[in-house]
């Protein structure tokens, strides 16, 4: 069938016609010709898939690709907007949707290993009662493409649509093991009224929200609420329409885990990757701003709770998997495709699936049974979790499940690259460790006591073992404290001593380490004595402000200081002394005690204690020589580890 000649959608429809008689008015295409030229699309397949990249924006890699509709220049529609509105106003977007999905299913053999694809459906397509069983049928006919690899979006364009029919079908989808996201994510009017009701695991924010937000602090604002939601909800968030590096940048600082947009990749019929520099700018961003957003340091990461698990590919039989679960006895199988998670997978789900399986000779069971690859028996559940991701973020994703998933354990998992799995014991465990951590906190500063510095050493400790050589050396330790601080409370009363504290602990966090900035940890082990942690180094370049600001504190709390000019005495020395200090009630002063390639020297917290006994004997005949001086640096000059 051929488009009728007067219909003016076509691509070239803007240049310029020829001269008409002013009283001649243009035809104009009525509704029976452009339906007739729609179903000459559909007939004709006159269209094409395009697909653009999402990328994670904490690997820089493109985690999946979204098809998009393109008409063919002969399909007498200039864009896919103008044929997808004209097909719903004449009742052929079933149609069209069941042929342009049909099509996509066909164009995607060559997609890479592991790689997700989101595809659009309108609304009122995705209300229809044939919707989730026509798409159920067309991903089993394809036989190559687990469900769990395909992400429905929705629109949140939704008026007209009544939301229990949309619900019920988007809730089939799920359970058929594919993934929802709902698009367009504030241009709506009721967006969070969807959010509820749908439950995605994707939620794709407007261009609307990203376009400018580098220099919109309202949208910012807006964004971070979504991301903290997202991370309590278990839900992925997605950036549109990202088209300047500027607005890559504050994305990523604010926690945005993937964006999609012109500046990383536009659609294009084939599978385009992420230029290497911009690849290689996302990670090294996504690093400075996961320690700046790391604000809880008494913690255990993820990290260190991960197990290992049952790794299957998408495509291994289902009768495979049951009979290896059921030799090996363990709770279930985490299914990738390539390196990619997809889903897990329960024990008793694969036994069920494989149980009329020809050649399956494990329990049988009364139910539906699973044809095929393991990826068709997963039911849609929670997004991994990241390693640096807390405790408390990883009890929230669980109280997020429904009761009947609540025992299968958390997948943990490095942008896409699985990790390991944690039990919910195993969690429930660290929850209760944590909490008594918490309650050692030092009350005179909140910070974390002598209990929390050993779990965060510990912490530290497992992490190094992952950490490139340069990188362990660079890590640093300074034990600090007030020489003379009995005198202070003896003379000047405790609550001058606690302000003294008070104002120390203040200086350690503002010109020590900034913790929101950069990975490390403070901690106020008893008393006076503090212990800080700078995993990048660079303490000693701090420690010489940072003493001059505690010497002007020093003169506002206690009075004069005969006069002195804030100075200091470097001492770098390695054989043994006994212990004295010279610093008196009204001669008070910082004793810091420095140790370079802390990792190499301490595997322990009792190897610290040894450490920071030996710097003391070390200074303690020179501090009798320092009344002069305001802060005493003792450097700890040693290779080895403490007891060698």
């Amino acid at each position: 069938m051929t488009p009728p000649a007067n219909f003016k959608l076509h691509a070239d429809a803007n240049l310029p016609s020829p001269p008409q008689p002013a009283q001649t008015p243009q035809p104009r295409a009525d509704g029976a010709e452009i339906r007739s030229t729609i179903l000459h699309l559909i007939e004709q397949r006159l269209f094409h898939v395009a697909f653009q990249p999402i990328v994670s924006l904490e690997t820089g890699e493109v985690a999946a690709f979204e098809a998009l509709t393109r008409p063919d220049k002969t399909s007498g529609f200039p864009g896919p907007a103008e044929l997808f509105d004209a097909a719903e106003k004449l009742g052929l977007i079933w149609e069209l949707e069941d042929a342009v999905r049909g099509a996509t299913l066909e164009s995607i053999s060559g997609l890479p290993d592991g790689m997700r694809l989101f595809f659009n459906s309108t609304p009122v397509v995705a209300a229809d009662a044939r919707f989730a069983d026509r798409v159920d049928e067309q991903v089993r006919a394809n036989g190559e493409f687990a469900p769990g690899r395909l992400v429905l979006e929705v629109t949140e364009h939704a008026e007209g649509v009544s939301i229990a029919p949309l619900c019920k079908q988007t809730s089939r989808i799920k359970d058929l093991g594919f993934q929802l996201a709902i698009d367009d994510v504030g241009a709506g009017s009721s967006g969070l009224n969807r959010i509820m009701q749908l439950r995605p695991h994707w939620l794709k924010l407007d261009r609307e929200l990203i376009g400018g937000i580098d220099t919109d602090q309202l949208k910012q604002n807006l964004v971070r609420f979504l991301v903290e939601f997202a991370g309590l909800s278990g839900v992925n968030l997605l950036a549109e329409g990202m088209e300047r590096q500027e607005e890559l940048a504050t994305l990523i600082d604010i926690g945005v885990r993937y964006a999609q947009g012109f500046f990383l990749g536009r659609p294009h019929r084939s599978y385009q990757q992420v230029n290497c520099d911009t690849a290689t700018y996302i990670r090294n961003r996504w690093k400075q701003a996961r320690g700046r957003r790391e604000r809880d340091s008494l913690r255990h990461s993820l990290s260190t709770l991960c197990q290992p698990a049952r790794t299957v590919q998408v495509s291994t039989p289902t009768a495979e998997v049951a009979a290896e679960l059921i030799k090996s006895g363990e709770a279930g199988a985490v299914v990738v495709d390539g390196r990619r998670y997809i889903g897990w997978c329960p024990r008793e789900v694969a036994l069920r699936a494989a149980s009329e399986s020809s050649n399956f000779t494990g329990p049988a069971f009364t139910t539906h049974s699973c044809e095929g690859s393991i990826g068709f028996c997963l039911s849609a559940g929670d997004p991994p979790l990241s390693p640096t991701d807390t405790v408390a973020e990883a009890l929230m994703h669980l109280s997020m499940r429904g009761d009947h998933n609540l025992s299968a354990p958390l997948v943990v998992a490095d942008g896409e690259v699985v990790v390991g799995v944690i039990p919910t014991r195993s969690l429930l465990a660290a929850a209760a460790s944590d909490a008594a951590a918490q309650r050692t906190t030092q009350p005179v500063t909140g910070l974390p006591g002598r209990v929390a510095a050993e779990l965060m050493y510990a912490d530290l400790i497992r992490r190094a073992g992952t950490f490139a050589p340069a990188a362990r050396e660079a890590v640093q330790g300074v034990i600090i404290d007030i020489i003379g601080i009995s005198g202070i409370n003896g003379s000047h009363g405790y609550e001058t001593g606690d302000g003294l504290i008070r104002s120390l602990a203040s200086l350690i966090q503002r010109h020590v380490l900034d913790v929101h900035a950069e990975p490390g940890f403070i901690t106020h082990l008893a008393d006076d004595r503090f212990f800080v942690v700078a995993e990048r180094g660079g303490l000693r370049e701090r420690l010489g402000k940072f003493a001059s600001e505690f010497e002007a504190v020093l003169k506002n709390s206690i009075g004069h200081r005969d006069g002195r000019e804030t100075n200091y005495l470097e001492i770098r020395s390695s054989s043994g002394q006994s212990p004295a200090d010279s610093f008196t009630a009204s001669n008070p002063g910082l004793r810091l005690l420095l140790v370079p390639n802390l990792l190499s020297k301490a595997a322990t917290s009792r190897d610290l204690t040894r450490i920071e006994h030996s710097l003391r004997q070390r200074a303690a005949r020179d501090l009798r020589k320092a009344v002069d001086r305001s802060f005493v640096l003792v450097e700890d000059q040693r290779r080895g580890s403490v007891a060698a």
